[in-house]
């Protein structure tokens, strides 16, 4: 099974990249912390990160979880 960080090559991708979360769930601040590093990762190299059809819970779990990550309610696509 691959690791979450090994889906993504940041280095090879766009500068606008879109997470979508269409068919997927945030279930814990785990999942968040992972998210998290790899927005860093992208932001490191000047990349922007979206988030799409985010749900309304994993969207609590990003909201809570401000202070201490990079995620914010502007990376976050409302539909």
């Amino acid at each position: 099974m691959l690791n979450f960080k090994e889906l993504f090559t940041p280095n090879d991708d766009p500068n606008h990249v879109v997470f979508d979360f269409k068919n997927a769930k945030v279930m814990d601040y785990s999942g968040v912390e992972a998210i998290n590093s790899m927005i860093e990762k992208y932001d490191s190299l000047d990349k922007k990160v979206t988030l799409r059809n985010v749900g309304s819970y994993s969207q609590n779990l990003f909201k809570n979880a401000k202070e201490i990550t990079s995620i914010t309610k502007e990376s976050i696509e409302v539909n």
